[in-house]
């Protein structure tokens, strides 16, 4: 159960360290690359996009990170030149750039929740039964693909 203030507390801890340290895009998944592409985004953009997400684009999470071995991953969906886009985030490690893990389209409409003014019960979401789950690889195929910004 996630509860709206520990949704609040992520985006406002995630959009405080973004301005400081800076982003790290995964630039290891195809589909990452033909998205930004597509929309035309830079990291600068994207960054942008990151900073304006709110607790309505809010869709799971937290979720361990199995990958990167930090913090706990969250996963928020927004429409975005007409597209609903996966954007799956991470605080990352202390004093080091927050993840963009995922960014990249859906088939289906991404599990976002509106949320009202008292505490938020969350369900988990069925993305794995709709094809949307995120892929799982070990750390040492993404070396040489992370730009940082």
């Amino acid at each position: 159960m996630t509860t709206k203030d520990e949704i609040v507390r992520f985006l406002s801890d995630f959009k405080q360290k973004l301005e400081f340290w800076g982003l790290q895009i995964r630039l290891d998944r195809k589909k990452n690359i033909d998205t930004l592409a597509e929309l035309e985004l830079t990291a600068l953009k994207l960054k942008g996009i990151l900073k304006e997400l709110k607790i309505n684009d809010y869709s799971q999470g937290p979720e361990e990170d199995i990958l990167y071995k930090s913090q706990d991953m969250w996963i928020f969906g927004k429409n975005i030149k007409g597209r609903e886009v996966y954007i799956k985030i991470t605080l990352g490690q202390l004093s080091d750039k927050v993840i963009c893990i995922s960014f990249h389209f859906l088939s289906t409409r991404c599990n976002t929740h509106l949320i009202n003014d008292t505490n938020y019960s969350h369900e988990k979401s069925n993305h794995r039964k709709r094809n949307v789950a995120p892929h799982r690889e070990k750390k040492h195929d993404i070396s040489k693909r992370i730009i940082r910004h």
